[in-house]
């Protein structure tokens, strides 16, 4: 966490951002550089890291989107002094 109050870390690079915290939703887009920063987070689908924690940010085509937890590199989900969303 930085003092602007967003989570700035490693991502996995390629990781898609979708409309809604639903795999079904629609994609809105990649994150192809890390690290990335991320505004807050929600709940949403299960994902293969084991919870339904998302994390919300602006991917790399300017748009925004809800990244599964499975592709932020924190080390516990939600990542601690993090904003729900």
């Amino acid at each position: 966490m930085r003092a602007d109050g967003k989570l700035w870390c490693g991502n996995r690079v390629g990781a898609k951002g979708y409309e809604h915290r639903r795999y079904n939703s629609a994609v809105r887009g990649p994150l192809n550089t890390s690290p990335s920063w991320f505004q807050c987070w929600g709940r949403g689908d299960q994902h293969a890291g084991g919870n339904n924690v998302w994390y919300w940010t602006q991917l790399d085509n300017g748009q925004w989107g809800n990244v599964p937890a499975v592709d932020v590199h924190t080390s516990v989900d939600p990542a601690p002094g993090l904003r729900e969303c």
